[in-house]
């Protein structure tokens, strides 16, 4: 599986107060289930659909939900499209702390990916 994820707004620009990035991911990209201990985050779906594992809870995302993953909470996610792009927003963290959850088969997935045709 593939995704491509771009820094749109680095740590290093916001002084550490947040980072923002824009994810392309093919259906089946997912992150396993991991904690942040000092950051939260939050995921915008622009297009396509995201399942988001927060806590006990597996709602589904679709265009335009804004999936709240406060720090602290066990959280994952997985795309159910054939393709998803979303902006994850990375609260009170540097580019490293985003970057060490970020899928790195990236190098197989050239932007732009064509948008999802069905859901």
């Amino acid at each position: 599986m593939g995704a491509l994820p771009r820094v749109r707004v680095s740590g290093e620009q916001t002084g550490g107060a947040f980072v923002l990035a824009d994810n392309l991911a093919r259906r089946g990209n997912a992150i396993p289930v991991h904690v942040h201990d000092r950051n939260d985050e939050r995921f915008c779906v622009l297009d396509g659909e995201l399942r988001v594992f927060v806590g006990e809870e597996e709602p589904t995302a679709g265009p335009g939900t804004v999936a709240v993953l406060p720090r602290r909470l066990c959280h994952a996610y997985i795309v159910t499209s054939t393709a998803a792009r979303f902006l994850t927003l990375y609260i009170r963290a540097g580019t490293a702390a985003a970057a060490r959850h970020w899928p790195w088969e990236a190098a197989a997935v050239r932007w732009p990916l064509r948008p999802p045709l069905h859901r």
